[in-house]
């Protein structure tokens, strides 16, 4: 009879647990989701680890576990644990990740890929080097079928050179590393941080291997490119005059590395000519950015000196353009344009000595007057924008150009 009562008092408890569990509806899980990626965004891993819980458990409920977006949530957890320095909760909670990509997502290609070189970088830390090989095999598998030579792909492989090293494979490790390091020159210059800061690695693994000659070729060109790089000198690419919308579109990456160049550099910078004419060259024929400028930028033009602020705002408007997928740039946008452009100005007063309207612009960021100001040029931006736009709406037969 007791053990009849103690049954009945388990079963009892079981359905009070499951009564007091938390039933989320959609919006409460969006809500989740958006605060589980500001605290991730913001570096608040413990936070994001008990949001990421509390989105899976709302996931799990609503979607079920096969569901992709429950998936890489999980992945998500697994990299908070990772960065709140708890590398084995990272792995504990990884390859359950990739048991439920295996068994539900493993065609989802790209995802499947960055699972497991997560779990692979992952069990690396922690001395797990021959199952994180097999698994950055793996994903090196699954994201060639992507086709892909971006940052994905580089990474996945330089995480995999290095556990290939650890496992004695250091032929395998330096083709790899190799490969990785292609793709980061392709994509970032040989005079990248990017690229600079993988050589070390390729050093090491020839050195490992047995290869004292490439290994100390490796070494020479990391002391000249680092000797490069500190005297300014930036991979960027040769002007060009662009004439159609396929030409700008094809280079869209190369302009934001120009872009980039000119705000991290001074007006005395080597290159700075090259990377300007590369800007405005692409800006007048792209059909991706629209610059608008109003009457308090337009008279930077007129000028010598300050017309470099000008084209600061044109590359501002572009970087934000670009990244946003916009055509238009919206409030923000251009208050971050203009705030971007005064930045500029006061980084090389020493060079062009103190300018109006810039000095005084600079003046009013100060005393926090600025935004207002901002507000209401961008009221006439829109205004004017407004009244062009009619003027677009051309018939189909206005659309034919003439060679």
């Amino acid at each position: 009879m007791k053990k009849i009562l103690f049954a009945c008092f388990l079963c009892l408890a079981a359905m009070s647990a499951q009564g007091q569990a938390k039933t989320y509806t959609p919006e409460e899980a969006d809500k989740l989701d958006t605060l589980a990626r500001r605290m991730m965004t913001q570096e608040r891993y413990q936070e994001a680890i008990n949001v990421v819980t509390r989105h899976l458990e709302a996931l799990k409920q609503l979607r079920g576990e096969s569901d992709s977006a429950y998936i890489m949530q999980m992945n998500n957890l697994g990299r908070s644990y990772y960065h709140n320095n708890q590398p084995e909760e990272a792995v504990r909670v990884m390859r359950q990740c990739v048991r439920l990509m295996e068994k539900y997502r493993s065609k989802d290609y790209a995802n499947y890929a960055f699972v497991l070189d997560n779990a692979e970088l992952f069990l690396g830390a922690t001395g797990q080097s021959k199952e994180a090989e097999a698994l950055g095999r793996k994903a090196l598998a699954a994201y060639e079928k992507v086709g892909g030579n971006d940052q994905h792909m580089a990474s996945i492989l330089i995480h995999l050179a290095e556990n290939c090293s650890a496992n004695g494979h250091h032929k395998d490790a330096v083709g790899y590393q190799l490969r990785a390091m292609a793709i980061l020159r392709t994509l970032w210059g040989e005079h990248s941080e990017e690229y600079i800061a993988e050589l070390p690695y390729l050093q090491l693994y020839y050195t490992a291997q047995g290869d004292t000659k490439n290994a100390e070729r490796v070494e020479k060109r990391i002391e000249r490119l680092q000797q490069e790089r500190d005297e300014g000198h930036a991979d960027l690419p040769e002007p060009t005059e662009f004439k159609t919308a396929k030409e700008c579109q094809a280079h869209n990456d190369d302009v934001q590395t120009c872009c980039s160049y000119l705000f991290t550099h001074t007006l005395r910078a080597s290159q700075m000519s090259q990377a300007i004419q590369y800007i405005v060259s692409w800006a007048n024929a792209s059909p991706d950015v629209t610059i608008e400028v109003g009457d308090s930028i337009g008279q930077l033009f007129g000028r010598t000196e300050t017309a470099p602020f000008g084209i600061a705002y044109m590359a501002a408007v572009t970087l934000y353009c670009l990244q946003h997928n916009v055509k238009h740039i919206d409030e923000e946008g251009y208050a971050a344009a203009c705030n971007l452009m005064v930045q500029y100005y006061e980084h090389n007063k020493e060079i062009v000595g103190l300018q109006q309207p810039l000095e005084r612009w600079a003046q009013m960021r100060k005393d926090g007057t600025y935004d207002a100001q901002l507000r209401r040029e961008y009221q006439e931006i829109v205004k004017v924008r407004e009244e062009k736009a009619p003027e677009a709406e051309v018939s189909p037969e206005d659309t034919t150009s003439s060679e």
